[in-house]
């Protein structure tokens, strides 16, 4: 292969896990994150996506307000008043919802799941027990962007 031909082949390696992972939030953002404690009156929402699935990025909603974007092996945190709410994530044209009552001092988590599409990924939400959903949480990073 040519000097020429390898450059840009070796810039995009480069550049592509950093499109699909990161940004991500400050690392004391992150342990207060981890820390599972929802403020006064208020609900935590664990958005997170697992390393078995790299790839593309997918936007976290919460009631049709964007949250920020999560790749593989990060989360989003999201603060919500009590009551019913719609999580999505969205990936290309595919959108996966899961509406859930939130209680207050409660934390609710929901698991990113990807599998192949036609021609793009597609993307189901699944809401995790407690267990599952912090041990998910805690091997991820929490992305940067997310609303408070």
């Amino acid at each position: 292969m040519t000097l020429v031909k390898a450059i840009p082949l070796l810039g995009a390696i480069l550049l592509a896990p950093g499109c699909l992972s990161g940004p991500f939030a400050s690392p004391d953002m992150d342990r207060a994150a981890k820390a599972f404690t929802p403020t006064d009156m208020r609900a935590n929402v664990y958005v997170a996506r697992d390393a078995s699935w790299p790839g593309y990025r997918c936007q976290v909603s919460i009631d049709g307000t964007v949250a920020g974007w999560i790749g593989s092996s990060s989360f989003a945190l999201i603060s919500v008043n009590p009551g019913t709410h719609v999580a999505s994530c969205e990936m290309f044209d595919h959108t996966a919802r899961a509406r859930f009552l939130a209680e207050p001092g409660k934390n609710y988590f929901f698991d990113v799941v990807g599998s192949p599409g036609w021609n793009v990924p597609a993307v189901e939400l699944r809401e995790s027990d407690e267990e599952s959903g912090k041990a998910l949480v805690i091997r991820g990073r929490l992305a940067a962007g997310v609303m408070p």
